[in-house]
């Protein structure tokens, strides 16, 4: 069944300084997706394959999950997500809201490497339990967009199903948000040497419903 999936990125405009008024700087431009998929991982491929059509670099992934887990914290601007999410049901056309631009930032040395906060379903128990979900960090070496796309092409020929994602980025701008056993810069040192992605553990939680 299609759901609608949200996607709140970061992307660069290569013309992006000449469309500002003169003293202003460009550091790149904020925009909010959604649009209809099977699945999330399948829609953020579409979209990836959009931005890129339109020759826009990827920055990074701030959140991405269905659209019926949208929270106000995760854009930063007014957004109307029920009209947004019946349009991209009913239409099947990717819907945006932006470009918002925003200032350059600390520019720091890419460690080449991806990281992402994944958000699994855990595994059909049955009538046993409720399926749960479970938290892990995720790392790919290449650019952010390279490392995005081999995770969400290894979690599709796995079976896996990714229900949300956060802070896809850099390794170079990473902070240790979660209480993972498995440090930031183990996992950026295997992804190094790994031919696909990397995982920490888990932190496993009961999915409410």
């Amino acid at each position: 069944m299609r759901r609608a999936i949200y996607a709140h990125l970061q992307v660069w405009d290569p013309l992006g300084q000449m469309k500002l008024d003169e003293g202003l700087r460009y550091g790149g431009q904020t925009m909010l997706f959604v649009l209809a998929a099977d699945g999330l991982a399948e829609g953020l491929l579409k979209l990836m394959d959009a931005v890129a059509q339109k020759g826009l670099g990827f920055v990074r992934l701030i959140y991405a999950g269905y659209t019926d887990g949208f929270e106000p914290d995760h854009f930063p601007f007014e957004v109307d997500i029920a009209t947004m999410t019946a349009d991209a049901l009913e239409t099947g056309r990717i819907c945006a809201i932006g470009p918002y631009t925003y200032a350059p930032t600390l520019d720091l040395k890419s460690e080449d490497v991806m990281l992402a906060c994944v958000d699994l379903l855990g595994p059909d128990l049955g009538e046993a339990a409720p399926r749960g979900g479970a938290i892990c960090l995720a790392a790919m070496r290449g650019s952010v967009a390279d490392g995005l796309r081999a995770l969400l092409e290894a979690a599709r020929a796995d079976g896996q199903e990714i229900l949300s994602l956060e802070d896809v980025k850099d390794a170079s701008e990473h902070s240790e948000v979660f209480d993972f056993e498995t440090s930031v810069e183990e996992l950026v040192k295997r992804a190094r040497v790994a031919p696909g992605p990397v995982f920490s553990d888990l932190i496993e939680y009961q999915r409410g419903g």
